[in-house]
């Protein structure tokens, strides 16, 4: 599946149509687009394009997002110098949670088809820091699909953000610097329980691979809250697990 989406690209220079296509056949295949290896894959729930945008793709705005009493409200355009739409870390409206933030029902179609022709995939309202509550899904995805991180900064909030920025930016700079161009060739789901996942990157070398355990335990040997490379690529640090120090 992952393959007949970027054919899709490829054949008709379309790549906005050509992934709508690829993602109605893949919710409409009888089979999941990835399994776990060695076992037979199951048709997914449901096969949301894995992006970080919820109102793109999802319809109206959620209500959830302007009501100023919720707890997902994103706040307002002032003041200038820190406008809370920005700034603010709301959450995630039930509605959107499973859809667009549980790894468990994600694939990543939208990189595999586009991302050598994509700078971000984040809208500019939800910075990665923006739904607080699946912030650490959020950067674990985008190591897994090797996306760009995007962040809301000012003089203000950058010295409660850069330790986390340079943490993150530590980890996934050498690798993007490596991987932003290479096609990603392969998606597994190697877990059970679907928390285990792991893409494989093709380089001139050979392939480079990485694994992410969204569990809050470890799983066949990987440590919880973890991104681990391994594969033909060298860089100085190959395990970062959110959460230590």
């Amino acid at each position: 599946m992952l393959r007949f989406a970027r054919n899709l690209v490829e054949r008709y220079r379309r790549p906005a149509t050509a992934l709508l296509v690829a993602a109605a056949v893949c919710s409409l295949s009888a089979g999941a687009p990835a399994g776990a290896a060695g076992s037979p894959a199951t048709k997914p729930a449901m096969a949301p394009l894995p992006v970080q945008i919820p109102r793109a793709v999802v319809g109206p705005t959620p209500k959830e997002f302007k009501d100023p009493n919720s707890p997902s409200f994103l706040g307002r355009h002032w003041p200038s110098d820190t406008p809370t739409i920005s700034f603010k870390v709301s959450s995630a409206p039930s509605s959107l949670v499973t859809p667009y933030f549980d790894p468990r029902v994600r694939i990543p179609l939208y990189r595999c088809a586009m991302g050598d022709e994509v700078i971000v995939s984040h809208h500019c309202s939800f910075d990665s820091f923006k739904l607080g509550d699946v912030a650490v899904e959020r950067e674990l995805m985008e190591l897994l699909y090797m996306v760009p991180p995007m962040y809301h900064l000012n003089r203000e909030t950058w010295p409660k953000r850069k330790q986390a920025i340079a943490r993150h930016f530590a980890f996934w700079s050498p690798l993007h610097r490596r991987l932003a161009e290479a096609p990603l060739t392969r998606f597994e789901i190697l877990s059970t329980d679907r928390l285990v996942q792991r893409t494989t990157f093709r380089l001139p070398e050979g392939e480079a691979t990485i694994t992410v355990n969204f569990s809050n335990s470890s799983s066949l040997g990987f440590p919880p809250k973890s991104a681990t490379v391994a594969g033909a690529i060298a860089v100085a640090q190959t395990v970062l697990q959110l959460g230590e120090n």
